[in-house]
């Protein structure tokens, strides 16, 4: 992932790693998107209305897609009537989505 990111994430020692400060940035967004997802999960869960309607979420880590892509898979089991348009992009890619209203 480092080369990908051509940005060092940590240091390796003998016995530990380490996390730069790049390392901690990757650390905190992903906590974010898992923090993002249980919360859509839970707000979910309350509710006995049908629920229906579109999500759109854009993501630039191949990891983090992976989570919201089960996520989505097991939301959708329990409410079929939502969609989910996902995109995978670098940052750039998708804060330009974000940014024209076209990650939809």
């Amino acid at each position: 992932m480092e080369e990908r990111l051509e940005t060092t994430l940590f240091i390796r020692g003998n016995r530990k790693i380490i996390l730069i400060e790049s390392g901690h940035y990757l650390l905190r967004k992903a906590k974010e998107i898992i923090d993002l997802v249980d919360r859509t999960e839970h707000n979910l869960s309350e509710t006995s209305v049908d629920i229906q309607g579109k999500i759109a979420i854009g993501c630039g880590e191949p990891e983090g897609m992976r989570i919201i892509a089960k996520t989505f898979n097991k939301l959708q089991a329990t409410y079929p009537n939502i969609t989910f348009n996902l995109y995978s992009g670098n940052a750039d890619d998708v804060s330009g989505r974000l940014e024209n209203g076209s990650l939809n």
